[in-house]
């Protein structure tokens, strides 16, 4: 936007308009190619309607709800351990990089530059629309800029190691619990305690000791007083038994399934000490 704004304060007035309307026109024929099979592409153009009452922040929310519903389990785990921190919040990146070849690490990500040529364009599309009614005064700094977009984001983290968590999705999703999609299972597995509605617990036994052996391999653990601070709250949520989750009958049974479900568990998850 501040370089398309340099150009149009080199153009008369009468010359605005019509070089706005061949810049959306391009942007827009990629947006099309774009949004075929990656997400709902009657939203997006519904967001770029002159009076859409469709938020920015809702765009964003659903064209990623689209893409990591259609992402495969590696794809989605890949996108949740990569370090984000070498880089500002809220993606306000320090502009001595200057091109996609500085954020090769970014871009290695399925599908990122795809979904970030995406949003660039259709944000390009809906700012120049409003530069039409602009009176074109000096530009204002990046740095400016930026200062006035930063929020402070507040942190959440998981329990387990988030590979480690992918694993047990990927053997037991559909098996100890009802299939929900990774995303969700995820979620359950913060500090925060999130509450999972979709979440059904298919065999409790072992979906006991599958707690108990994240708890041990946890590394988050400190964000709780003790075991039973977090246990006991996401029991709850689930209407599951606590004296099942302390009264552990999984690991002492003799029953051929139990001790392959054991054996499984312990190769994800090694430490076996328990209280």
């Amino acid at each position: 936007i501040i370089d398309l704004r340099n150009q149009l304060s080199y153009l008369d007035k009468s010359e605005v308009n019509a070089f706005i309307k061949q810049q959306q026109d391009k942007r827009l024929e990629q947006i099309w190619e774009s949004v075929k099979g990656f997400c709902d592409r009657n939203l997006v153009f519904e967001y770029l309607e002159p009076e859409s009452r469709t938020g920015k922040e809702y765009l964003v929310y659903s064209i990623l709800s689209n893409f990591m519903e259609k992402t495969n389990v590696d794809g989605y785990i890949r996108y949740v351990e990569f370090d984000y921190t070498k880089y500002h919040s809220r993606f306000q990146w320090g502009f001595e990089k200057n091109t996609p070849e500085d954020y090769k690490d970014l871009f290695a990500l399925p599908e990122f530059n795809r979904l970030v040529y995406l949003l660039c364009n259709i944000f390009y599309v809906k700012e120049i629309e409003r530069e039409k009614l602009i009176d074109f005064t000096p530009i204002e700094t990046v740095t400016k800029l930026l200062e006035n977009n930063r929020r402070p984001e507040s942190v959440d983290n998981y329990l387990l190691d988030v590979t480690l968590l992918g694993k047990i999705y990927t053997e037991f999703n559909g098996e100890l619990w009802t299939d929900i999609p990774i995303r969700n299972f995820l979620n359950m597995f913060t500090t925060s305690i999130h509450f999972e509605e979709k979440f059904k617990v298919l065999q409790k036994e072992r979906f006991h000791y599958l707690l108990k052996k994240i708890w041990l391999n946890g590394e988050h653990r400190h964000y709780f007083n003790t075991e039973k601070e977090w246990i006991e709250a996401f029991l709850k949520h689930y209407n599951l038994s606590v004296s099942g989750y302390w009264n552990q009958t999984v690991k002492n049974g003799k029953q051929v399934k139990h001790r392959t479900f054991i054996s499984t568990v312990n190769k994800i998850l090694p430490l076996t000490e328990f209280s």
